[in-house]
């Protein structure tokens, strides 16, 4: 196996959870830095 390759591929069951799960931190990401802009403002 090539160093950095995948053990094995995501199934699109746990793909879409992972996908969830970024989008959920990005939106936290953009509430937390809403927050702070409006703190500094």
């Amino acid at each position: 196996m090539a160093e950095g390759s995948p053990i094995r591929s995501l199934n699109d069951t746990e793909l879409g959870i992972l996908l969830d799960i970024r989008y959920q931190n990005i939106e936290r990401a953009a509430a937390s830095d809403e927050i702070l802009r409006e703190f500094w403002d």
